[in-house]
C-alpha cells in the first residue's frame, strides 16, 4: 500500500470526490490520478496539505500497513454486522489516536458503565 492508495481509501471513506480532494488542498486534479498511477509519494507540502483535508495525520497517509480497508476489515471482527463497522469506524480512528493513558481511562469508564448497566 502506498500514499495515494491510502489518501484514495481515505477520500472514499469521507465522500469526496477527487475533484473536491483536488480543490481543497490546493493542488491540480492530474496529481491525483498521475501519484496513483506510478504510485508515487508527492512534494511534502502537498502531502500536508491532502492530508490536511483529509483530516488524518501524515505519518498515517505514509505507513505502508495504514490501509483503512484493511485496518477496517479487521475492525469489522469485532461488530456483528459491516454497517456496524462503517457507522463506528471514525469513532475507532480518533480513539487510537488518544494517548494511551487517556484510552485505558475510557476503557475503564465504558466496562463501568457497562457493569452499572447490567445491574
Amino acid at each position: 500500500m502506498g500514499f495515494w492508495k491510502n489518501v484514495e481509501d481515505r477520500r472514499i471513506y469521507l465522500g469526496l470526490t477527487r475533484k473536491d480532494l483536488a480543490q481543497q488542498a490546493g493542488i491540480k486534479y492530474a496529481v491525483i490520478g498521475a501519484g496513483l498511477e506510478r504510485d508515487s509519494i508527492p512534494a511534502a507540502n502537498t502531502a500536508l496539505r491532502i492530508s490536511k483535508v483529509l483530516k488524518i495525520p501524515l505519518e498515517n497517509l505514509l505507513d505502508e500497513d495504514f490501509s483503512s480497508d484493511s485496518k477496517l476489515m479487521q475492525f469489522s471482527k469485532f461488530t456483528s454486522k459491516e454497517s456496524d463497522a462503517l457507522k463506528y469506524w471514525n469513532v475507532y480512528e480518533d480513539f487510537e489516536k488518544l494517548p494511551v493513558k487517556t484510552r485505558q481511562t475510557i476503557i475503564e469508564m465504558i466496562h463501568k458503565l457497562a457493569l452499572d448497566a447490567t445491574s
